[in-house]
């Protein structure tokens, strides 16, 4: 192994580890169903971010324009202090389906395509180890 191979190698090595590190992310709704209303899943990109600090779900807005709800649904659903769903804390109205809750919302790390780029950083790695191999002395 040559020193331009070694060098190749180490760069590698060290652009995978920072893909772990810095992961792709993904906000995911995951709505269960109800009686009403079907099941739902979408997924949406938010960035790359730290491991140790993944993003937070954001505000009623940023939701609503992420993946396309209705905001006034999404500012309901999540309000406390609507009449429906103090009516519901007071025991005095049955629960009413709630299907944009932040609870449905969470982040998770996009696994497929972390698992792309690390698989296409190995191939290029791996196609410069072999091009900048020395020639043979025979």
């Amino acid at each position: 192994m040559n020193i331009k191979q070694r060098i190749t190698l180490s760069v590698g090595i060290m652009i995978i580890t920072l893909m772990g590190v810095f992961p792709p992310w993904k906000y995911v709704y995951d709505f269960p169903g109800g009686a009403d209303v079907p099941w739902l899943r979408v997924e949406r990109p938010t960035g790359y971010h730290p491991v140790f600090s993944p993003p937070q779900i954001p505000d009623e807005k940023t939701i609503s324009t992420l993946f396309g709800f209705d905001e006034r649904r999404v500012i309901t659903d999540n309000d406390p202090l609507s009449p429906q769903s103090l009516l519901e804390e007071l025991e005095h109205a049955h629960p009413k389906a709630k299907p944009y809750a932040r609870y449905y919302f969470r982040t998770q790390i996009d696994t497929l395509r972390l698992v792309m780029q690390c698989f296409f950083a190995a191939f290029f790695v791996a196609g410069l180890f072999y091009v900048l191999r020395g020639r043979r002395k025979e």
